[in-house]
Formats: C-alpha cells, structure tokens, sequence
C-alpha cells in the first residue's frame, strides 16, 4: 500500500499522512488530533500527538474496515540549553591569530621582523596599514605589498583585551616579502 509500518512523530508538531481513497485514517480513542480533507483522488489527514510514547494509526477502508496498523513512536520535542563551564574560545568578528613566531631567510641571511617588532604568540591582527583582515590570505598580501613599496607594515593588534600598535618592515625572500608569523583562524579553543 506505500504506507509505513511504523513513523515517529515529535509531540506538539503536526505530521501530513496522504493516502488513496477509499483508505482513510482512524485516530483512535485519546493518542492523536487531528483533521481530514480530501484532494482529489486522495484523503489528506494531519495528524497531532497528544502524548508521548508508544501508540497505533489504523487506515481503514471505507472508514470501516481494517487493513493496516502503523505503529507510532512519540518523541518529546528536544532542546538545546546553552551551560557549562567555558573554556576560552575566542570568537572576533575579523583578525587572525598569532599562532607563532618563525624566523624568515632573507637575502640578508635570517631574521625575524615579527618578533624584532614586539608581535607575540596569541596576538590578535585586526588590521595592516588601516585594511581590517577577514581572511588568513589577506595577510600575505598585504604584508607583499608594504614590503614592494619598500615601506614598514603598520599592524593594529588585540593583546589581553586591549588594541596596540606595531610597525614590521616585511623581509625580502625568494618566496616574496614575509613577516615571520605563523597565523591561524582567530576562533580557536584553548584548553584548560
């Protein structure tokens, strides 16, 4: 018949069955609500739980008859509480995290410009050269940039809640110009 054996249905919430005429659905005594109508060749009946648990759908023929039970499992609707304890995740609307700081080759030998410019591990970049960062690759980009104009980077940065500024002159490499930073998605959880 294309009917289910069995359905689960989530108290409070309304569920469509459709089905060919001449079948139709009988509620039974006290488990369900619910209305018909017909559409067409088919009966249409919107069927609502009225309590949780175990219970039965019979379809009918001629409203009589009966041909099939569906079983019914009632489901409480389930919600999501937000509690716990927190465990230091930052969440920022732009900047990227500085995850660490790595030396860079140059063609002056090795160096490293984040560290000499004060930028520390788990500093936040909002911004370089007034241009607020949204994505880690704005970063590099910005920083060729600064270092082909031959200027130094002016970088705004969040440190324990409070915004500072560094200048970081980007260093020549065979890749191009670098700041010697490792950076990471700035929602990052932090372990206790």
């Amino acid at each position: 018949m294309g009917l289910p054996g069995k359905i689960r249905l989530v108290f409070g919430e309304e569920q469509q069955l459709t089905m060919r005429q001449p079948l139709g659905l009988h509620l039974g005594s006290g488990s369900f609500a619910g209305t018909s109508r017909r559409e067409g060749l088919h009966k249409v009946s919107l069927v609502r739980p009225l309590r949780v648990g175990k219970s039965e759908l019979e379809v009918r023929l001629f409203g009589l008859i009966p041909v099939r039970r569906i079983k019914v499992e009632v489901i409480p609707q389930l919600e999501v509480q937000v509690g716990g304890q927190a465990v230091g995740i930052l969440v920022s609307s732009h900047g990227v995290l500085v995850a660490r700081i790595l030396p860079v080759e140059g063609r002056e030998g090795r160096s490293y410009p984040a560290r000499d410019a004060g930028i520390s591990p788990g500093d936040v970049i909002l911004s370089i050269d007034d241009v607020p960062i949204y994505q880690l690759e704005q970063l590099g980009r910005l920083a060729e940039e600064a270092g082909r104009a031959g200027r130094m980077a002016k970088l705004e940065i969040m440190r324990e809640g409070k915004k500072i500024y560094r200048r970081v002159k980007p260093t020549s490499t065979k890749e191009g110009y670098l700041l010697g930073l490792e950076v990471e998605d700035p929602a990052a959880g932090v372990e206790r």
